[in-house]
């Protein structure tokens, strides 16, 4: 499992010289809600902020599930296979933020909240292996393999229209068979047997040039 980053000013925004919690609000929750639940902290000290946005957290925590289990409440259900969860991960953002408040660099609460989504889903019973590997995908910038494709022929525009096709090709047989996600982790047996895969019916030369 990909450990969440940490940050000290965490769930903190400063207002004047006021310290408050800001909460992301579940997605199934922010029609009524909206995208944050924000609570003054009582102090001017960053120290003592720091200490008291936890229990600013489990209240907020425990507001959110008591409003998703209550008559009429619907839950939207979020797809965790990899591709769908690393669409949310994109449009949260980049693993670290800068408040601009303060200029100090922090974790993306977006981000944090999505792993808190999918401990409480592991916990729960359910299967998101894959959403994990979309997650530490994305914060260690490791991009799936149609980006970096994309990359290459863009910083590489005098490939001939025929390589172009051939790596099209090559990457898409690739995604139809193990979907689109960063190679990093793939190990060189199973990079063998799909190669042994596709070569199947297939001249020496075609092999070659896959």
């Amino acid at each position: 499992m990909v450990k969440k980053p940490s940050s000290d000013n965490l769930y903190l925004q400063r207002l004047g010289t006021r310290w408050y919690a800001r909460i992301p609000v579940p997605y199934a929750l922010r029609g009524e809600v909206g995208p944050y639940f924000r609570k003054a902290l009582g102090t001017a000290d960053l120290q003592e902020a720091r200490h008291r946005r936890w229990d600013v957290l489990a209240l907020a925590r425990a507001e959110f599930e008591k409003r998703a289990q209550r008559p009429g409440t619907k839950k939207k259900v979020r797809s965790t296979d990899y591709d769908a969860f690393r669409a949310r991960l994109k449009a949260a953002g980049p693993p670290t933020v800068v408040n601009a408040l303060d200029g100090e660099e922090m974790t993306n609460p977006g981000l944090d909240l999505l792993a808190d989504e999918l401990e409480r889903a592991e916990e729960a019973g359910a299967d998101v292996g894959a959403a994990w590997d979309a997650f530490g995908d994305h914060v260690h910038g490791r991009e799936p393999i149609s980006e970096v494709l994309k990359d290459y022929l863009q910083r590489n525009p005098k490939v001939s229209p025929t390589t172009v096709a051939n790596y099209n090709g090559t990457v898409s047989l690739w995604i139809a068979e193990r979907g689109d996600r960063a190679l990093n982790g793939t190990t060189r047996k199973a990079a063998t047997e799909w190669l042994e895969k596709v070569a199947e019916g297939k001249s020496r030369e075609t092999i070659s040039g896959t």
